[in-house]
């Protein structure tokens, strides 16, 4: 396996040999985020290594961040001139900062996101879906990254910037090879997993979501909500009903897609499983990246499902060494709506990589 060798290039030069360091990555989390330090720094600090440089974090010169310094702590003691430097990739400027004021009617999700990221530096943008809003307008005092991510969920989508300071708009994929596999045994054959925690509650779960809209009023009638959309979810074995009115869903497709999505969420956040695991690189000499789909096995839990890897850390300190936890979630849970799926089928069911089922139903039709 390669050393896996932390280096941050600031001003196109390379700074590594940290004694310690936590390198996040989490597609639920806005900006990923870096935390580097040693303990006896003997140079001076070099006058580009400050508050808002630009910064590539590599691993082995593979490139798993592109951002900005955030802070830079430096001292000196009796015995030894400690230093720490803190950074988020490129969208933490846009989660501090507020959005460009602008109003369009008609403009497309790829149009939303170069108007909202290029002025912070980023130019490059992958959308999954070109859908159009019927308007996009900036509330005074939002941020960018509020303002892109209220529209990409308008889509059933979701964004988040790659390590080469790529933004993505779109939705996990689910049709993926599985990238790595984690186990622990307990009939002594071992196992590659150094700890593993799950979490499971049922707090923010429901067994169906209705969403209701508004019907206009008349001159001789009130207007009534009317039931638009409803989400099931078999699985959660508990009646939890949750009914929500949503003045914006105005037709059975936005109806639908706010319930898919509550349901989603509330299933998503309910499970949770922590694994750590030495290094930083999967069996396939691979570095752990959000995204992959791992198999877990692990005897004792009867955990045997693939899982997505929702975000990871990679650290490394003198009490563990160098280590990855890795944060995992159901496979085909998050962000359903980013699928295709089609409008002649009011009524059907998604299935996950472990044949649970989500049952989408329209009461329209």
């Amino acid at each position: 396996m390669p050393s896996s060798t932390v280096t941050l290039l600031i001003n196109g030069q390379a700074h590594s040999n940290w004694e310690r360091y936590s390198i996040d990555s989490n597609l639920m989390i806005a900006a990923d985020a870096f935390d580097v330090s040693l303990s006896q720094n003997r140079a001076p600090l070099p006058d580009y290594l400050r508050e808002g440089a630009a910064v590539l974090v590599q691993i082995d010169g593979q490139t798993v961040m592109t951002g900005f310094v955030d802070d830079v702590d430096d001292g000196i003691t009796r015995t030894d001139t400690p230093l720490a430097i803190r950074g988020r990739d490129k969208v933490g400027q846009m989660v501090d900062c507020s959005a460009p004021i602008f109003s369009s009617r008609q403009i497309a999700l790829d149009e939303v996101a170069a108007k909202v990221a290029a002025p912070f530096g980023i130019t490059k943008v992958r959308i999954a879906n070109k859908k159009k809003f019927e308007r996009v307008a900036v509330e005074p005092g939002e941020t960018a990254w509020d303002m892109l991510e209220r529209a990409a969920e308008a889509n059933g989508l979701f964004p988040w910037l790659e390590p080469d300071g790529t933004l993505v708009v779109g939705g996990a994929d689910y049709s993926q090879p599985i990238a790595a596999h984690v186990y622990l045994n307990t009939d002594g054959s071992g196992g590659n997993i150094e700890s593993i925690n799950r979490s499971r509650t049922i707090n923010g779960r429901y067994s169906e979501v209705v969403i209701l809209g508004q019907s206009h009023g008349t001159e001789t009638e009130d207007g009534e909500p009317s039931i638009l959309g409803k989400a099931t979810d078999a699985s959660l074995g508990l009646w939890r009903p949750k009914i929500m009115l949503d003045s914006e869903a105005q037709d059975r497709g936005m109806a639908l897609s706010q319930a898919r999505k509550l349901l989603a969420d509330g299933r998503l956040e309910g499970y949770a499983l922590r694994v750590v695991v030495q290094g930083h690189y999967t069996e396939f000499g691979k570095l752990w990246t959000p995204g992959m789909r791992v198999q877990i096995d692990v005897d004792r839990l009867g955990i045997h499902d693939v899982h997505f890897l929702m975000g990871r850390t990679f650290r490394r300190d003198r009490a563990s060494g160098t280590t990855t936890e890795l944060l995992l979630k159901e496979d085909g849970v998050w962000t359903i709506d980013a699928l295709p799926h089609s409008k002649k089928h009011p009524r059907g069911k998604i299935k996950t990589k472990q044949g649970k089922e989500l049952e989408i139903i329209d009461l329209t039709q």
